[in-house]
């Protein structure tokens, strides 16, 4: 079930108060460049070095720790996700189950999740399949949004006001879950996911 939405705007800005008022310090528009795990703890190295106990992987599907850690590996599949937030649907308040009501189309299956929105309510589509190059679903999945939008919303685009649009990819493997071999740092969020076919999209960066 899917009934609650995290506003990530307000959500960051009081870990932030938090942190600093616990005596943090926060380093913003600083780039990671590389990370060495020491017995007593972390150097991480951005635009000037930091050492630490503990180091928190939060970069997501791409972050250089994971890719370090995959060698170069390729997905073996990939999600994708086209969808919208709009406003103009009708009160709900009551939770989206994933739905499938498609028959299999350009060989994929297609699957639609809603949930609530400061803006009004984010729709989207996601499906999984392989990782080849030669793939060209961006097309189909925008034209499938666009086709079955009465089906998913019981309107049609011109009785919605969107406010944005959205699409991206996340990477699977078949290696999964993935470990990291120097034993740290810890993972967050979609790094933390470790790609596994089945991981929500919603859970994407």
């Amino acid at each position: 079930m899917l009934n609650l939405g995290v506003d990530p705007v307000a959500l960051l800005e009081q870990l932030k108060t938090k942190f600093l008022a616990a005596g943090g310090q926060l380093f913003e528009h600083t780039a990671f460049e590389g990370a060495w795990v020491h017995p007593d703890g972390v150097l991480v190295k951005a635009d000037q070095p930091f050492k630490t106990r503990l180091l928190i992987d939060a970069m997501g599907h791409f972050s250089p720790i994971v890719r370090q850690a995959r060698q170069g590996k390729p997905p073996d599949a990939v999600c994708l996700v086209v969808g919208t937030c709009a406003a103009g649907y009708g009160a709900n308040d009551t939770g989206d189950l994933i739905a499938s009501f498609t028959p299999i189309r350009h060989q994929c299956q297609y699957f639609w999740e809603a949930f609530p929105a400061r803006d009004g309510r984010t729709t989207y589509l996601f499906t999984y399949l392989d990782a080849d190059p030669a793939a060209s679903a961006w097309g189909n999945c925008l034209k499938t949004t666009g086709s079955c939008c009465p089906s998913t919303s019981r309107l049609a685009w011109r009785q919605l006001q969107v406010k944005r649009a959205l699409f991206g990819f996340f990477p699977c493997y078949r290696q999964s879950p993935l470990r990291y071999p120097w034993g740290a740092p810890w993972r967050w969020g979609t790094a933390a996911v470790a790609s596994r076919p089945s991981a929500l999209a919603a859970l994407g960066p």
